[in-house]
C-alpha cells in the first residue's frame, strides 16, 4: 500500500479518441461534450432534452469545437487529480464567454481551474449516494450520487459565485459564472 501512486493523466486513459455522435429527434439544441469519462447516462439525459450530443476526446482544440458550432459545451465527470488535464483546462479558458459551458463533476473543478480557482484532494473524496448538497442562498439541499476525490479550494475562488456547498463538510459542490455564460 505504501507504494501506490496515483494513476497520473487518467483522463487520457479514459477519454475516447474519436468524435463520436448521439442524435435525437426534433433536436432543440447542439451540444458539444468533453471526453474526460463522460458517463452515458448523462448523454441520454441531454438527449431527453432535446439535445443532440458530439462527443469529443479530451485534448480538443478549442476552434475545432468552435468549428462544429455547437449552442453549448458540457465538460464531462472524469476520474483522476482534476490538474493533470491541462488540455482541457486551456481549451475552457479559451472557450469562456463565448459560448455556454456547463462543467460536471471533474468537469466542474477543470472549469474552477481555468478560472484561477485551485482544487485540493478530498481525505476521503465523496462517494456514493446520499450526498447532501446545500444550494447557498436557499433552505434547500439536494441529495445526490457523487465520487470525486478532489475539491474546489474554497478561498480560492475569485471568478463566479460559490452556488453550492457540500452539507457534510462545506466544500465547494457548483460555482456560477454569470458573466461568462
Amino acid at each position: 500500500i505504501k507504494n501506490y501512486k496515483p494513476t497520473a493523466d487518467a483522463v487520457k486513459k479514459v477519454s475516447g479518441t474519436k468524435i463520436w455522435y448521439s442524435r435525437t429527434a426534433n433536436p432543440k439544441y447542439n451540444i458539444v461534450a468533453i471526453d474526460c469519462g463522460i458517463k452515458h447516462s448523462i448523454i441520454r439525459t441531454l438527449k431527453a432534452y432535446g439535445c443532440n450530443i458530439t462527443v469529443v476526446p479530451y485534448d480538443t482544440k478549442a476552434d475545432e469545437i468552435l468549428a462544429l458550432r455547437p449552442d453549448g459545451l458540457l465538460v464531462s465527470n472524469g476520474p483522476g487529480n482534476p490538474s493533470d488535464a491541462t488540455c482541457v483546462i486551456d481549451t475552457v479558458k479559451v472557450l469562456k464567454g463565448k459560448l455556454p459551458i456547463l462543467g460536471i463533476g471533474l468537469g466542474h473543478q477543470l472549469m474552477a481551474l481555468s478560472q484561477g480557482a485551485d482544487t485540493e484532494k478530498l481525505p476521503y473524496g465523496h462517494h456514493g449516494s446520499n450526498q447532501p448538497v446545500k444550494i447557498v442562498g436557499t433552505p434547500r439541499t439536494l441529495i445526490t450520487t457523487q465520487n470525486h476525490g478532489y475539491a474546489v479550494v474554497k478561498d480560492s475562488v475569485k471568478e463566479g459565485i460559490i452556488s453550492h456547498l457540500n452539507g457534510n463538510d462545506g466544500t465547494v459542490e457548483g460555482i456560477e459564472y454569470t458573466d461568462k455564460k
